[in-house]
């Protein structure tokens, strides 16, 4: 352990600062969509775009179930009965039953905050690859979505761009649990369901000090810890807290006005941990889950690539999920970031809000000289990517004889 603990140290301390700078970011996969280096790299002279293969996780959303808001405000109300909530205490309660109004009739859905960052992703990239959408060879957009309200809506509102730009465009659309197969295919998580809650557990345990957080919302804190029952009824209050930034209202204070950043910080370790080791490539589970819900999905990229090549007039494959359908897809190809396997208590290597937040998206767009050579260049959440185990042509570009070998491989091998 003293060998291990000055390792970790420099993650532990980028990890802390991410989240100094912007506090919102300790919501991990419910912080809005953030883009980081969307600079160009030019594709090598004579190549244009011509088509797009994409996957885009639905936009901001209201929590999926009432329990989230409901949870805390039933133990706090109580308190407030009681009359044992400080100021501040009282001051969370009105913003948790804000929280619980604006969710009335909306789990799951939407936000119009989530309907703006589809509409910002197609606009960019229309505007990046306008030959993709004016060619007369090539007038279809395909576009398939999971069943789900918020992954629907997130198509409509992306679609609805390219068809307001491109409008001789024919976008196709479709939804159901047929697409489900690959789109986000079903599956049993839990045989890692104890040991993962028992590592974000742990980190809860040692990392967050509790004591602060019942003198600044009980006058009794003895009585509070009564009424709680347990000291992780604090975590509901931030799991609760962390939607604010994907609504419509203007829900104030947030985050950093009842959590200090060591609060913040192992809150957001806790929530990696069990990220990384529920979707992601941890040495633990990784392998199972990766390959299980990631293989579908890569391989209908590759189909559906195969497909538009041989010229079936799609200028675009448009598809609408989730993040437990994304994640697994870019660890099995190994996108940078993805590329690394970590231990399952990943809390400060793998930062969810940088890897996955909202609307996190894979674009695969594929460039063709006219000698018919095709070379691709993957974006992930807009900017330029690279697989590290595999070599470019130049720059992000890919040759796609050898990205196509290389993706069955990945396939094949897990």
């Amino acid at each position: 352990m003293l060998l291990i603990g000055p390792l970790s140290l420099p993650a532990q301390q980028i990890l802390r600062e991410s989240i100094a700078e912007n506090p919102d970011r300790a919501a991990g996969d419910l912080h809005v969509y953030e883009t980081f280096n969307t600079s160009v790299t030019p594709p090598p002279a004579g190549f244009e775009p011509f088509y797009i293969s994409h996957y885009g996780r639905h936009g901001s959303r209201y929590h999926t179930s009432e329990s989230l808001t409901d949870k805390p405000v039933k133990k706090f109300a109580q308190a407030e009965e009681e009359g044992v909530l400080t100021e501040d205490g009282k001051q969370l309660l009105s913003v948790l039953r804000q929280l619980q109004g604006e969710h009335e009739g909306m789990n799951g859905f939407l936000t119009q905050e989530g309907a703006k960052q589809h509409q910002g992703i197609a606009e960019r990239m229309i505007s990046a690859y306008p030959q993709v959408f004016y060619h007369s060879d090539r007038p279809i957009v395909y576009a398939v979505s999971s069943p789900a309200g918020r992954c629907i809506q997130s198509m409509a509102n992306f679609c609805t761009v390219i068809k307001g730009r491109a409008p001789q465009i024919d976008i196709q659309y479709y939804a159901g649990d047929r697409y489900m197969d690959y789109i986000c295919h079903p599956f049993d998580i839990a045989y890692m369901h104890d040991r993962k809650h028992a590592i974000c557990d742990s980190i809860l345990r040692a990392d967050l000090p509790y004591e602060r957080l019942y003198e600044k919302t009980f006058t009794d804190p003895k009585r509070g810890r009564k009424i709680l029952g347990s000291r992780m009824y604090f975590k509901s209050v931030f799991d609760a807290l962390c939607i604010a930034q994907d609504l419509d209202a203007d829900i104030a204070p947030l985050l950093s006005s009842y959590f200090t950043l060591d609060e913040l910080t192992a809150c957001n370790r806790s929530d990696n941990a069990r990220y990384f080791a529920t979707w992601c490539i941890s040495e633990e589970f990784g392998d199972t889950y990766v390959q299980g819900v990631g293989g579908p999905l890569l391989r209908d990229f590759i189909e559906k690539a195969d497909q538009a090549l041989a010229g079936n007039g799609h200028a675009a494959d448009l598809r609408f999920g989730h993040d437990s359908g994304l994640t697994p897809l870019l660890a099995l190809i190994g996108v940078e970031g993805f590329h690394v396997r970590h231990e399952a208590q990943a809390g400060d290597d793998w930062p969810v809000w940088k890897y996955m937040c909202m609307a996190s998206n894979l674009q695969m767009v594929f460039f063709r000289n006219k000698d018919g050579y095709v070379l691709v260049k993957l974006l992930r959440n807009e900017s330029e990517t690279t697989i590290p185990a595999l070599p470019a042509v130049t720059g992000p570009y890919y040759l796609w004889e050898d990205l196509r070998t290389y993706l069955l491989s990945r396939i094949a091998s897990r």
